[in-house]
């Protein structure tokens, strides 16, 4: 068996030195991919890098950038691999983000966002040290609607209102703020001592409810 898998891995090597003496660029995605996953590449992980630019015309600096985050995210104590690398990449490429300025721009926002994960921690009483990439692009989609101190607050109102710090609990209650007109932490506050007489819906929109069965979890 182990002999199986040294010839194995002696055939991706070569594999992935043929692929790179076809192109100096791809030769380089794939030296940085497999210093980034920590394992020589299989074939199928080579052949993912390579489409990334020829089959789905990513650029290689941009492909190189997703690289480097990943390689960040895994010294950051972040469990990653492959398939983590390839989801952001579709994650991108849905997103529009193909340029190098654009990369940029996202990693600047993701960057951004993981730092401010920290104060949303502290003030929601979640326990993970760093948010999933998933969890990222809520809170950089509330950041772009909401100020970081209406944020907090809603952290704040969650954590007194449910025992399990809850993201999605705190989108619904951010989304129905939103729709409400309330932009600011007085606004929210003055929202929660509105007099019981006001009508159903509109207190329902101003206020917040638990997040129903179908909004699931995502707590950390």
């Amino acid at each position: 068996r182990s002999t199986l898998m040294r010839s194995s891995a002696a055939s991706d090597v070569y594999k992935r030195q043929k692929i790179g003496s076809e192109s100096p660029e791809i030769a380089n995605l794939l030296n940085e991919a497999q210093v980034a996953f920590g394992h020589t590449l299989s074939h199928c992980e080579m052949e993912m890098t390579v489409n990334l630019v020829s089959f789905y015309g990513m650029l290689p600096e941009v492909v190189l950038m997703l690289i480097a985050y990943c390689k960040g995210a895994k010294e950051a104590g972040r469990r990653i691999g492959s398939a983590y690398l390839y989801a952001i990449a579709k994650n991108w490429l849905e997103q529009g983000i193909t340029t190098v300025a654009d990369a940029e721009a996202r990693l600047c926002e993701a960057e951004n966002a993981g730092t401010f994960w920290h104060r949303i921690r502290e003030a929601g009483g979640f326990v993970s040290k760093s948010p999933t990439e998933k969890q990222l692009d809520m809170i950089m989609e509330w950041r772009k609607n909401h100020s970081d101190e209406l944020i907090l607050h809603a952290a704040s109102e969650m954590r007194e209102a449910i025992d399990k710090p809850n993201l999605k609990y705190m989108n619904t209650m951010l989304l129905r703020w939103k729709k409400a007109g309330i932009t600011t932490v007085e606004q929210a506050q003055a929202a929660l001592q509105l007099p019981q007489q006001i009508s159903g819906r509109l207190r329902i929109c101003l206020l917040y409810t638990s997040p129903s069965p179908r909004d699931g979890a995502t707590s950390r």
